[in-house]
């Protein structure tokens, strides 16, 4: 078995999955939120399989309508809560969709290139580590501390 192969493998293994402790509370949030993760661990399944040149293209299809319709819900729920750290959070958002920006183009020229599938996955563990297990948890603790978990 090739090294690339086992460190797929492995972090297809230890690939983070969903459990309450993330739910917003916010139906449509929650199942984006589930249904990003489910596209992860498919890369990563594909990647373990040799076939995650095939899987970026569709995940950057999956990205590009995700990012616009799932930040919109997170930012008109941080508005509804009146949540504090909302101008820190719409940065994050803003990060993430250049990231995405920057990703797209290095595919649009290189194609599913092992570079641009290395890139692919470090933004969706970003987009996992930084934003959904912290920046989006952060968000749901102020929502129920003042008793507006549901939208």
């Amino acid at each position: 078995m090739s090294t690339n192969t086992s460190l797929m493998e492995s972090l297809h293994a230890a690939n983070p999955k969903w459990k309450e402790s993330l739910e917003t509370g916010h139906q449509v949030i929650d199942r984006q939120h589930r249904e990003l993760l489910g596209k992860i661990d498919a890369l990563l399944m594909a990647c373990s399989q040799g076939k995650g040149k095939e899987e970026v293209g569709r995940m950057m299809v999956f990205l590009n309508a995700y990012v616009q319709y799932h930040f919109e819900e997170e930012e008109k729920f941080q508005r509804w809560n009146e949540f504090p750290a909302l101008v820190a959070h719409k940065g994050q958002h803003d990060t993430l969709l250049s990231m995405l920006r920057d990703l797209e183009k290095q595919f649009q020229e290189d194609g599913g290139t092992i570079a641009v599938l290395a890139n692919s996955l470090k933004l969706t563990y970003f987009w996992l580590k930084e934003h959904i297990f912290k920046a989006d948890q952060d968000m749901v603790q102020y929502a129920r501390s003042r008793g507006k978990v549901r939208h």
